[in-house]
């Protein structure tokens, strides 16, 4: 299954992968782990097949969002954070028993298990364009705007 996905239209690899050793060249390993996790989830799961494609949904709006802000070697985390976004889901636990047994970084635990800090901000912006809540999108925005006029004027005060 890893290596049908690999080699799938949606990765755009011009050469076919035919080795999980390959696709660990081509993918890296951690990408590779997160993958297999999620073949293992579904495979295991009784959930319905939308729910894989919201958790790739996420992992690929967490990749690019972190790419943009970080660079590309930090969008394998963005990726696991979408990913494992939806644990719970799959699992049917909570996200504060399964996040402590991860040995996932301290950004990654903050924004899967309460969506706090920046990563944890990311997530939420994902899952609010994943879900159509454009809204809460604006919301945040006009709450930015409001922020930024008062911090000028205060600076502008001093």
């Amino acid at each position: 299954k890893i290596l049908r996905l690999v080699n799938s239209a949606s990765m755009g690899l011009s050469n076919r992968v035919e080795s999980i050793r390959h696709a660990i060249t081509i993918i890296g390993l951690e990408r590779l782990r997160s993958w297999l996790m999620l073949v293992a989830l579904a495979s295991l799961s009784d959930k319905p097949e939308a729910l894989s494609l919201k958790a790739l949904e996420y992992a690929k709006m967490c990749e690019r969002l972190v790419e943009k802000i970080h660079g590309a070697e930090h969008a394998r985390n963005g990726f696991c954070l979408g990913l494992f976004a939806l644990l719970d889901a799959f699992l049917d636990v909570p996200m504060e028993t399964i996040v402590p047994n991860l040995s996932l970084s301290h950004s990654l635990t903050q924004a899967l298990m309460g969506r706090q800090g920046e990563y944890g901000m990311l997530l939420a912006i994902a899952e609010a364009l994943g879900e159509g809540r454009l809204d809460q999108l604006m919301h945040i925005k006009l709450e930015a705007e409001y922020w930024s006029e008062q911090t000028l004027e205060t600076l502008s005060q001093l």
